[in-house]
């Protein structure tokens, strides 16, 4: 299992695919989930879609690559023969923050369990191959201390460096709880020090 990382891949959008093994159809969706309750929402999604398929075989990772945050179902498949598996594809993917499900209609012919594990690897593969990805970097918190005049040029900044602000109190001066994605953190305090004349104060919470 890899490592965790601080940045990783994750689904952009949905995806699925398609095919028949043996007579059987294999529906495969996977899209982006930060939390079981996301999984689960989507999972009632396809039944609801597919109230007469036979089975609903589903694996999340839920956080960064590696993360013990994970669950998976064979949802009435013989054992190992559909979670485990799909899980051990989206390990190796490389993605975090992912959720995949493949939809089964028997179609009469019985696979096996090392036909079950093929049909239902491929299937999660081939929707894989559609996904695209964007890159998740960490967040960072800080404490901003600055003048009332440089609240709409720090908000600004903020904006273009895909921060955002948490919370806001105002006394002699505004203080922000802000939170900003690692990549750029640095470059934004350097600009705010800048602009302030050194006068803003930003302590990065742990």
């Amino acid at each position: 299992m890899p490592g965790l990382r601080t940045s990783y891949p994750i689904p952009k959008a949905a995806a699925s695919a398609e095919q028949t093994v043996r007579a059987s159809r294999f529906i495969c969706h996977v899209g982006p989930a930060s939390s079981l309750k996301e999984v689960t929402a989507e999972l009632d999604r396809l039944a609801s879609i597919h109230p007469k398929a036979n089975h609903i075989c589903w694996a999340c990772i839920i956080g960064p690559p590696g993360s013990p945050e994970r669950a998976m179902s064979d949802d009435g498949e013989p054992r190992g023969t559909a979670g485990r598996p799909m899980l051990t594809v989206l390990d190796h993917s490389g993605y975090g923050e992912i959720w995949a499900a493949v939809v089964r209609y028997f179609g009469g012919i019985k696979l096996g369990k090392g036909g079950l594990i093929r049909a239902y690897t491929s299937s999660l593969q081939q929707a894989l191959a559609r996904l695209e990805s964007i890159e998740k970097q960490p967040l960072l918190q800080f404490r901003l201390c600055l003048d009332y005049n440089l609240l709409p040029l720090c908000e600004r900044l903020l904006a273009e460096s895909g921060g955002s602000v948490i919370k806001r109190s105002f006394s002699d001066t505004v203080v922000l709880e802000l939170q900003l994605p690692e990549s750029s953190s640095e470059a934004f305090v350097r600009k705010m020090i800048t602009v302030s004349g050194g006068k803003a104060r930003c302590e990065v919470h742990e």
